[in-house]
């Protein structure tokens, strides 16, 4: 490492160092701030798809075996598009119309996997 001596002179303003640094410091912070935002959102979808599971296994068991195990199909399907790291809409929109109208036969399903649904493809999508 080396001394230096500076004397006189107006030193507003300038920088000194090395200013690749600089940059790379501020450069790490808002790569953390990203990586903390993708972590809280993986987390969000995360709890909704595990809110979605909860519910599917609550409505196959008031379905009849065939059209149970397609809604268990159709989660699976929802399920690898929101965990891919380039989800397709519209297998998304395929799969999650497949869940609603499937929870539009049982009582008081309906509004839980539509809500679930819906507050999944805004986090994915938006």
């Amino acid at each position: 490492m080396s001394d230096f001596k500076i004397s006189g002179g107006n030193f507003q303003n300038n920088q000194f160092g090395d200013t690749n640094q600089t940059t790379n410091i501020s450069g790490n912070a808002q790569v953390g701030a990203v990586n903390q935002q993708v972590g809280a959102r993986a987390a969000e979808i995360d709890a909704g798809l595990a809110e979605l599971t909860k519910l599917v296994g609550e409505l196959v068991k008031q379905l009849p075996p065939r059209q149970a195990q397609q809604v268990q199909n159709d989660l699976k399907t929802l399920e690898t598009e929101a965990k891919s790291e380039a989800p397709r809409r519209g297998m998304f929109d395929v799969t999650a119309k497949g869940l609603i109208e499937a929870a539009t036969a049982v009582a008081g399903m309906m509004g839980p996997v539509t809500s679930t649904v819906q507050a999944l493809g805004q986090l994915l999508f938006s």
